[in-house]
């Protein structure tokens, strides 16, 4: 049981260490192993029917499960982290929104070209700094201070500034056309 439990949370480690950004399209119920999923994600998105649960609890088991413990507080502060998983208690989209645990909150038929028009809106920045940010952004909500988020984005922007990409943005908005970025 503890090896199946492990495998399964390293699963969801590796989804929210991939280097790509992640959109959660939730149409449905995603409680306990669904709720986990959607927060290992960088953005979620819902239909009007999503409903959302740490439900665990409610299943005879804790909430204490697949990194809800680490991600929820982040995610919609440790206040509403705490009424959540120690009730169990299910809520809607219009809710989540609220809360912060989900960006936007569109019509059942819209999620996936909502989901898709973000990926896109990603896919038009350069994907050095994309994945720079991805992975800074994961490393600095890690870190013990300010001062330490601030030496990791201090590191990345010099970096970022050794690529053409900052050459090439600076050229596209001059001659007004998108910019052709380094590829990775």
């Amino acid at each position: 049981m503890w090896d199946a439990q492990c495998r399964l949370t390293d699963q969801l480690t590796r989804l929210y260490e991939l280097p790509i950004p992640t959109i959660a399209a939730v149409n449905g119920a995603a409680v306990g192993g669904g709720l986990a999923i959607a927060l290992h994600c960088d953005v979620r998105i819902a239909a009007q029917p999503a409903r959302f649960a740490s439900a665990f609890l409610t299943a005879g088991f804790s909430s204490m499960d697949m990194g809800t413990s680490y991600l929820l507080p982040k995610i919609v502060g440790v206040g509403a982290a705490r009424e959540l998983m120690l009730t169990g208690r299910i809520i809607d989209s219009s809710a989540a929104l609220h809360l912060g645990l989900v960006s936007q909150v569109v019509e059942t038929e819209q999620l996936l070209t909502t989901a898709q028009t973000l990926a896109q809106e990603i896919a038009t920045n350069n994907p050095y700094g994309v994945w720079q940010t991805k992975v800074g952004l994961n490393a600095a909500l890690d870190a013990p201070s300010l001062r330490h988020a601030k030496d990791l984005e201090n590191r990345i922007q010099v970096m970022s500034a050794l690529t053409n990409n900052t050459l090439e943005a600076g050229e596209a908005f001059i001659e007004r056309r998108p910019p052709v970025w380094e590829s990775l």
